[in-house]
């Protein structure tokens, strides 16, 4: 017995300078990693205003929004369709001077001036499909507008909910380290009395060293998720407050879901757009009214006349046929899409709903885990204080406590996430 405690005595002095080593890096990684996420604190740390409300962050994002550079272009759509609509004419009007000399090919000397202002009609019908369509593009423009609001909440929901997660990350990790500055603290203790051997007394320092490593990789993935915020909404303040939704009462998708009302007004534009693009491949008729003033010779003077004319198409016309079938396409696209986007709003509620309740299964078993690992955590740091246990025993059962509370951590999480995505599926603004 005596030459196996020889043994290992020898065997701990032989690597005490490795381990040494080993525990002198990571101490100064650590302290330049300390710098490093100090510096990025300075520069990206959000601050808090108990007066900015979700909704206000909700509006400096759209505003903030890229798709906002499509607003100048619905706006000006909008407003062209309406115009053409509400104009009494449809197309231009042509003015023509034409002047006859007979006295510059031989001699006679008869004269004729001629002035004549034509301009095209509207058919049967086609003013009203114009304002009509003008009334569909102006829905149109308004439905995206919600419908960009909405996406960009859906965006919003998802970096909240990704800082909410990385917050929880964060506070674990300040209460892991803790916990492990705790039990080196007393392995110190007992390393001085001669209770244990510099290699345990290595272990707890070990695991101290992890759980300052977990806790800046922490922070640095809060700092990522602040930047998300930052580039989303263009603002360095936050709500006071965590994003936390309820459970959405609604168990089928609205017919005025942002998604469907955008996709309706598509459908409706285009069913509009058949009339009008068929009349505009079409010839239209046209009206004139013009003066002539016209003189057999130089002798006598000049009569003048007054004439009024009028055009009609007749027949159809092949590009009209080409142009309504295009348009028609583009309408059974447009009731394509609508199909399709209502069917997936439905499969992805049931798909929500069907995780959200697994996950309400899941957090009983964790609550009890978590319950169970802690106080096994606890006792084993104190038996260890008390030279019942060793240190290979009492990181064991800190690192399952540990665990235990990561994973309901990020249970806890995702049920928000889907909280968040269901309110979102069903078109409910944060």
């Amino acid at each position: 017995m005596l030459n196996i405690c020889l043994v290992r005595r020898a065997f701990d002095v032989k690597h005490t300078s490795f381990n040494l080593l080993i525990v002198w890096g990571a101490a100064l990684i650590f302290f330049s990693s300390s710098q490093l996420i100090a510096q990025e604190h300075d520069v990206l740390m959000l601050s808090t205003d108990s007066t900015l409300s979700y909704e206000k962050v909700l509006e400096h994002a759209v505003e903030h929004s890229a798709e906002t550079i499509l607003n100048p272009g619905y706006q000006q759509q909008s407003n062209a369709y309406q115009a053409y609509g509400d104009s009494w004419f449809p197309g231009n009007r042509n003015l023509s001077v034409s002047y006859y000399d007979a006295d510059a090919l031989g001699s006679e000397t008869a004269t004729e001036i001629e002035v004549n202002l034509e301009w095209e009609l509207w058919q049967w019908g086609a003013r009203q499909q114009a304002q009509e369509l003008g009334k569909k593009v102006s829905q149109e423009y308004q439905a995206w507008q919600r419908f960009l609001k909405y996406k960009v909440a859906g965006e919003l929901r998802t970096v909240m909910t990704t800082l909410f997660e990385r917050k929880l990350a964060l506070e674990q990790a300040h209460n892991n380290e803790q916990v492990a500055r705790e039990l080196f603290d007393i392995a110190q203790q007992r390393f001085a009395k001669g209770d244990i051997s510099k290699n345990a007394l290595l272990q707890a320092q070990g695991l101290l060293l992890d759980n300052q490593s977990a806790r800046l990789n922490a922070e640095a993935e809060m700092i990522d998720g602040q930047r998300a915020y930052y580039y989303l909404t263009g603002l360095t303040r936050r709500p006071d407050s965590e994003l936390l939704e309820t459970r959405p009462q609604v168990d089928e998708i609205p017919m005025d879901h942002p998604l469907l009302v955008m996709l309706k007004s598509l459908v409706d534009t285009q069913r509009s757009r058949i009339g009008v693009v068929r009349n505009a491949a079409q010839n239209k008729p046209s009206m004139s009214l013009g003066i002539r003033r016209e003189r057999a010779d130089s002798q006598q003077s000049y009569s003048d006349s007054l004439s009024v004319g009028f055009s009609y198409p007749l027949g159809g016309s092949p590009a009209a046929l080409v142009a309504t079938s295009d348009a028609a396409k583009a309408l059974s696209t447009a009731q394509i899409n609508y199909e399709l986007g209502w069917r997936e709003l439905n499969q992805q509620h049931h798909e929500l709903e069907h995780q959200l309740s697994m996950l309400n299964q899941q957090q009983q078993l964790l609550d009890e885990r978590v319950k169970l690992n802690q106080q096994r955590a606890n006792m084993a740091k104190v038996a260890f204080e008390n030279g019942e246990f060793d240190i290979a025993q009492t990181v064991l059962a800190l690192r399952d406590a540990q665990d235990a509370i990561y994973q309901l951590n990020q249970l806890n999480a995702r049920k928000q996430q889907l909280i968040s995505l269901l309110n979102q599926n069903l078109g409910i603004l944060p």
